[in-house]
């Protein structure tokens, strides 16, 4: 096991033991419906804490997975040796989770895990602060997910530049923030993640905006009931300046 899965196993420890010492795992899980509003949100924050460490291994153990199996390999790699074709599949078997939630842990792995050169030497994550945020529980798969796919559609323009750096940290920070016990759900930290790809790669958005155009497509086909079914995709509305 690698020293991250490691950490991330003595943190979900020792998160689960402060939940038990509280009583809170008991007290929800035989009577959750006696709960005190105030109690229920506590709880619910307390067991959610839990569940992001439990899914920041779950991402750093496919990580692990997927750098096992990786195509130099060949059919000694972690997967095929398996008789399976990809990291995805063999994931989604051993755990019977989906092959798409499968797919996607491989693919958040891709940008937090960290690998290891040939000789041995550590190779950092293309996102330390997510992959720093994600091992300590700070920050859901969800958000995690969407900062990293925002600002991988960056990188692969302009690269690793200090700028984007800079929107990682920002971004990480802002999905942490809560007042009054609330904050910023997945989908706002995606919106916020959009508006940073944006502004880091203006010249990227047109681009971006003529393909949405030219995939644009409507469908009208008869329903057995006699209604007409309408299928299709239109492209965004333009953005006010």
């Amino acid at each position: 096991m690698t020293t991250s899965a490691a950490s991330l196993l003595a943190g979900l420890q020792d998160a689960w033991e402060c939940l038990s010492d509280a009583g809170g795992v008991g007290g929800v899980a035989a009577a959750p419906g006696g709960l005190a509003d105030e109690e229920l949100v506590a709880a619910l924050a307390e067991l959610e804490s839990v569940g992001r460490l439990v899914d920041g291994l779950r991402v750093a153990l496919a990580g692990e997975v997927a750098a096992r199996s990786d195509a130099a390999y060949g059919d000694d790699g972690l997967s095929r040796s398996q008789n399976f074709a990809t990291p995805a599949k063999f994931l989604a078997a051993v755990t019977g989770v989906s092959v798409s939630t499968a797919s996607a842990r491989v693919r958040l792995a891709a940008q937090v895990h960290t690998t290891f050169s040939v000789t041995g030497l550590p190779n950092p994550p293309r996102f330390p602060r997510v992959a720093e945020a994600l091992a300590t529980g700070a920050l859901g798969i969800d958000a995690a997910a969407a900062i990293t796919k925002r600002l991988h559609d960056v990188a692969t323009r302009t690269g690793f530049t200090e700028a984007l750096e800079e929107a990682e940290g920002e971004l990480v920070s802002l999905a942490q923030q809560t007042i009054g016990g609330l904050g910023y759900t997945a989908d706002d930290v995606d919106v916020l993640a959009l508006r940073a790809r944006e502004h880091l790669d203006p010249d990227g958005a047109e681009p971006r905006e003529a393909d949405l155009h030219d995939r644009r497509y409507l469908t009208l086909s008869p329903h057995r009931s006699g209604m007409t079914k309408l299928t299709g995709c239109l492209p965004p509305c333009p953005r006010r300046s």
